[in-house]
Parts: C-alpha cells; structure tokens; sequence
C-alpha cells in the first residue's frame, strides 16, 4: 500500500520513487515497456532515500533548466570536464540558473543528477555523474 502523502510527493517531484515502489506502480498502471523504463531509470535504492535525520527529498525551486543546457552539461561531462569548469563555461556565457544565480560545480552537477527526463518530468537519479 502507498500512502496519499507519498503518492502526492513523487507527483510533485519533492521525492522520487524507491526501486520497490516504482515496481507497484508499474504493475498496478500496466505501464507498456518504455514507460515502465523510464520509471525505473527515476527509481533510486530504498536506503538512498534515508538521511540521518529520515526521509532525503528532492527540492527543485525556480524556472526548470531547458533542455539544451542539460544535454550542453552531459555532452561537455562525456568529453571528460569537471563539474567546475562546466560551470565556469555556463557562466562565461551567462546561461541562467533556475533561480538566476551564478552556476557552481555542485549546481551542475544536481542539473545532471536530478534534472528531470525529458518528455515525463521524472527526475533520473541512476544518472552516471552521481558515481
């Protein structure tokens, strides 16, 4: 059984959906093959969801990052660039953030991780620059 709450939070995306769960809800919605997988590819380890303090949610803010900044972030990762130097590129050529800001290494990189897949508005939390 899901509760209401949980349900609501995955819809929201404030948190995404354990390995476990991600499975009851394609078996109870019948999902066809790509969306079961695209739901699967949002699903993260039960004990990744649990920080010290309980639950870790996912807290996006501001105006959604436009796909071409996420696919420049992966394309300059797969050509080897840190998380720092991406950053710096995005600020030489004054991409905005989702709130407006400067880019850091550590916000690139949560744009990598957590930015959402295209087309569902699913977060991909299996991505390769969370390893």
């Amino acid at each position: 059984m899901t509760s209401k709450g949980l349900v609501q939070a995955l819809e929201e995306e404030v948190r995404p959906p354990s390995v476990e769960v991600a499975e009851r809800i394609s078996a109870t919605l019948r999902l066809g093959p790509w969306e079961d997988a695209v739901l699967q590819a949002a699903a993260v380890e039960a004990d990744r969801l649990r920080s010290r303090r309980g639950v870790r949610h996912v807290h996006r803010r501001g105006q959604p990052v436009p796909s071409e900044v996420r696919a420049r972030i992966a394309g300059e990762r797969a050509a080897g660039r840190s998380w720092r130097a991406i950053a710096a590129g995005l600020n030489a050529t004054g991409t905005p953030t989702m709130q407006g800001g400067s880019w850091w290494a550590s916000s690139v990189r949560n744009v990598a991780v957590y930015s959402p897949v295209p087309a569902t508005g699913l977060s991909s939390h299996r991505s390769e620059s969370s390893r």
